[in-house]
């Protein structure tokens, strides 16, 4: 079993700081959650600049529930290197759940002074830009972001439901007849369609 193997090398050389991940992978893999995480610290003791380790240390905190142990290991990634997209994206996912959407744009603000290219941070823009009511910018960031997810549906539900709560009625037809394609017997999307026709 991989486990005992990896729990093995561990006991005859610590400070192969490598392993640490591989093992707490197979923690992980056996459901042993908290023998993973703590795998995690003792390889970033072993090796303090391992961004990997504190990305994974973070997953495994949200999946123990620990939100702020999680945002710690996230922002200890970035810390190490600042172009860390997946970091990033998992902070803004963290950030979106906590309403935080200052933060939110904080981050982009801060990939864009980097000139990182990345699709999802044009979605987390638009949602945090809704969240603090900046209804234009959020637009434009959803229009920005519909070039690359626009057979996503969870993109398209989201940005549907924008385009009807800022009565631009039309597009949120347009959008939610290609949700309908999607799922034709969704009456969710039938009924949304129907009160929109009823309303030309």
């Amino acid at each position: 079993m991989l486990l005992i193997a990896f729990e093995e090398v561990k006991g005859l050389d610590p400070s192969y700081h490598s392993l640490y991940l591989y093992l707490a992978r197979a923690y992980e893999h056996e459901e042993m959650l908290d023998d993973a995480y703590n795998t995690v610290v003792e390889g970033i003791k072993q090796d303090e600049f391992n961004k990997d380790l504190y990305l994974y240390g973070g997953k495994l905190a949200l999946k123990l529930g620990d939100e702020q142990k999680a945002e710690e290991q996230f922002r200890e990634a970035l810390a190490i290197d600042p172009e860390f997209t997946e970091a990033v994206l998992l902070l803004n996912k963290l950030f979106l759940t906590q309403d935080r959407f200052e933060d939110v744009l904080e981050l982009i603000e801060m990939m864009d002074k980097l000139e990182i290219e990345e699709p999802q941070l044009h979605w987390d823009a638009a949602k945090a830009f809704h969240g603090i009511e900046k209804y234009s910018e959020a637009l434009n960031k959803y229009q920005l972001a519909y070039t690359f997810f626009k057979e996503l549906p969870d993109f398209l539900y989201d940005y549907g439901y924008f385009l009807l709560e800022e009565g631009k009625e039309r597009d949120a037809a347009e959008i939610f007849n290609m949700l309908l394609q999607t799922d034709p017997s969704n009456e969710e999307y039938i009924e949304i369609l129907q009160r929109l026709m009823d309303n030309e």
